[in-house]
């Protein structure tokens, strides 16, 4: 049975480092200060990699941290004011700006709202995690390919690297893990993998009812990426969807509604 993260228990401002993050409260526009400058539509391909060379981890999360920086310029905000805004620490807004961190959806959401962007800048964040998500997955299994070539034959190499679990944990705003293999909430949620047809029916129910919930900027995306985890790992599938059950129940306690 999966224990929900009480608050307090890991905090709730974003470090970058291993963690339970519970979402802060809405935003509206009346909430942060400063002049308010009518948005100007930024193109969502803008600072896109146009080149394999340019598809890089790093660059992916350097051309949208120059989007919500761009934003950020547009509203005549500074990066103290929009960290108020989000109730972030400044240091998280300035790295996600650099392309140092992808930072949780939770924040890409916030910072949606706070710029009032319609749902754009969200829009942005989603395609550009997945995208992300890709290079990482590429980077890595090259890296892990490499090594195995080096460790020779008869010789003991983990079967694969977890990527995708730090990835969609984090794009759902649940935990932020480096460089590690996951403890605590994901090594619990791990054990959770769907071992039957009705039980695997049941996640699926929980990820679609999450993707509903959070106002999922492109839920097609979503869909794909998740059918594509049902037929080719399950149980990065089965991470995703348990995630999204601790998400479902915590909004339910919090709301007062019966489970």
């Amino acid at each position: 049975m999966l224990r929900l993260p009480r608050r307090g228990e890991q905090g709730d401002a974003y470090d970058g480092q291993v963690g339970v993050m519970l979402a802060p409260g809405r935003v509206t526009n009346s909430d942060f200060s400063g002049s308010q400058v009518a948005p100007v539509s930024v193109p969502s391909n803008a600072e896109a990699p146009s080149t394999a060379g340019e598809s890089s981890s790093f660059e992916v999360l350097k051309g949208l941290g120059r989007r919500l920086a761009v934003r950020r310029e547009q509203r005549g905000m500074t990066r103290q004011e929009l960290a108020d805004c989000v109730h972030y620490p400044v240091k998280a807004v300035s790295d996600v700006e650099h392309g140092l961190k992808p930072g949780p959806r939770v924040f890409w959401a916030l910072t949606d709202r706070a710029l009032g962007a319609d749902g754009n800048l969200l829009g942005d964040a989603d395609r550009c995690l997945l995208i992300w998500a890709a290079a990482m997955q590429d980077e890595l299994s090259q890296h892990h390919h490499a090594a195995r070539r080096a460790a020779g034959p008869g010789r003991a190499m983990p079967s694969r690297a977890p990527v995708v679990d730090r990835v969609f944990a984090n794009e759902l705003g649940a935990v932020s893990v480096q460089g590690q293999r996951p403890s605590g909430l994901l090594a619990t949620v791990e054990r959770c993998r769907p071992r039957t047809e009705r039980e695997l029916a049941a996640l699926t129910d929980a990820v679609r009812l999450l993707i509903r919930r959070t106002d999922f900027a492109d839920p097609e995306i979503f869909a794909v990426v998740w059918q594509v985890l049902l037929r080719q790992d399950p149980r990065e599938a089965a991470l995703l969807s348990a995630v999204a059950i601790v998400e479902l129940a915590r909004a339910r306690f919090q709301s007062r509604v019966r489970f």
